[in-house]
């Protein structure tokens, strides 16, 4: 009889009694944390992926365009390259771009823009002046030119970046999934 009451206690501190309250409360929180952070790897992955669709256009004609120059374009050349610039830049729907797009690469291809842009408007002042002389301006070029490529390495950065912060956050919200699904299991067994 002693035998049998002791194994009924037995069996009852070492019986299935569930989760405690706390570890339930752990696995929803890793739920929780799980969903937040899904959303923001879901947010910064739109963020990135819009961001090159919009200013992808534009940055390429500016590379195009640098490239052009590092092996030397006559002035109607030179004209047709920032016109496709300008073309690309007036495709871009600045209405619905994402704040971090515009500041992490926008700006920098837009002063890339303004700088090649500026460079066509010295050129093509001086060769409408009978008294310019190509080279008194050739150094004001070199230099407009190489803001230009400064600016769009830099806009190439921005959307490196922009790239790097997406994959990095899907790899935190998977990292937390797995947490959450291994907190889930816990309370199963």
């Amino acid at each position: 009889m002693v035998f049998a009451l002791l194994s009924c206690f037995a069996l009852v501190a070492c019986g299935e009694s569930g989760p405690t309250d706390e570890e339930v409360k752990v696995a929803e929180d890793e739920r929780k944390s799980a969903r937040k952070l899904a959303k923001e790897a879901e947010s910064a992955t739109a963020v990135a992926v819009n961001c090159r669709s919009d200013l992808g256009p534009l940055i390429q004609s500016l590379r195009n365009t640098g490239s052009r120059l590092n092996v030397g374009l006559v002035f109607a050349d030179y004209s047709t390259q920032v016109g496709q610039i300008s073309v690309a830049y007036d495709r871009i729907p600045f209405n619905r771009m994402d704040y971090e797009c515009i500041s992490t690469v926008g700006i920098q291809a837009e002063k890339a823009f303004g700088a090649y842009t500026d460079a066509y408007n010295e050129w093509n002042d001086c060769i409408g002046d009978l008294y310019c002389d190509m080279d008194s301006i050739d150094s004001e070029l070199q230099d407009k030119w190489r803001k230009a490529g400064r600016q769009v390495n830099q806009a190439r950065q921005g959307l490196v970046t922009l790239e790097t912060i997406a994959v990095e956050a899907q790899e935190k919200a998977d990292k937390q999934k797995r947490k959450a699904k291994e907190a889930e299991a816990a309370l199963d067994s």
